[in-house]
C-alpha cells in the first residue's frame, strides 16, 4: 500500500516534458463581439493568484491583453496560454 501511495506522489510531482498550455482561443470566434473587428491570437503567461479573483468589469475591454488567472493551480514557470486580443479593447484598457 505504501508503495502505491509513494508511486502516486512521485508521479504527481514529476514535471512534464512539455510546458502546460491553456488555449482559450479554441472553438471561439476571432471577431470581437463589442467592436466587431478581427482579433489577434496572443501568447500570455499563466498567473496563479492563489485565491478566487474579485469580479472584474471587463465590459469596456473584454479582449484586452492580460495573463490567464489559474486561481490556486500553478502549472510551472514555462506554462503559458493563448487568448484573443482586440486592438480596440487594448485602447480602452489603457
Amino acid at each position: 500500500m505504501l508503495i502505491i501511495v509513494f508511486s502516486l506522489a512521485v508521479s504527481a510531482l514529476a514535471t512534464p516534458s512539455e510546458p502546460f498550455v491553456i488555449d482559450q482561443t479554441k472553438h471561439t470566434s476571432s471577431s470581437c463581439e463589442l467592436h466587431h473587428v478581427q482579433m489577434s491570437r496572443v501568447r500570455v503567461p499563466l498567473y496563479a493568484s492563489g485565491i478566487a479573483s474579485l469580479p472584474h468589469d471587463y465590459s469596456r475591454c473584454p479582449h484586452g491583453r492580460r495573463p490567464i488567472d489559474t486561481g490556486c493551480t500553478k502549472f510551472g514557470e514555462d506554462a503559458y496560454g493563448y487568448i484573443w486580443v482586440c486592438p480596440e479593447c487594448e485602447k480602452a484598457c489603457k
